[in-house]
């Protein structure tokens, strides 16, 4: 059984290899378990749209929660959707 250090390096490689949709079945479990990590990939995924339709409001979901952990790039993320009225 994988860690889920392991699951998100797994799920980066996949996204290494533009396989967006195993990267968010990865990432999906991961965030909602509350890992600030999977949280702040899934909302790149919902963002750019690779792997699931692109979806401003649930980036913006999924980045605040990663944001509210103190996750860095996820607040820099929600401070963007802001500036860039997302």
């Amino acid at each position: 059984m994988q860690n889920s250090e392991e699951k998100i390096e797994q799920a980066l490689d996949a996204m290494d290899k533009e396989d967006y949709r195993t990267s968010f079945e990865i990432f999906q479990p991961l965030a909602e378990q509350g890992n600030a990590k999977a949280q702040f990939h899934l909302g790149f995924l919902y963002r750019i749209g690779q792997g699931v339709n692109q979806d401003f409001q649930k980036a913006y979901h999924w980045y605040s929660l990663s944001a509210e952990q103190g996750y860095a790039e996820a607040q820099y993320k929600v401070g963007l959707m802001h500036f860039k009225g997302q």
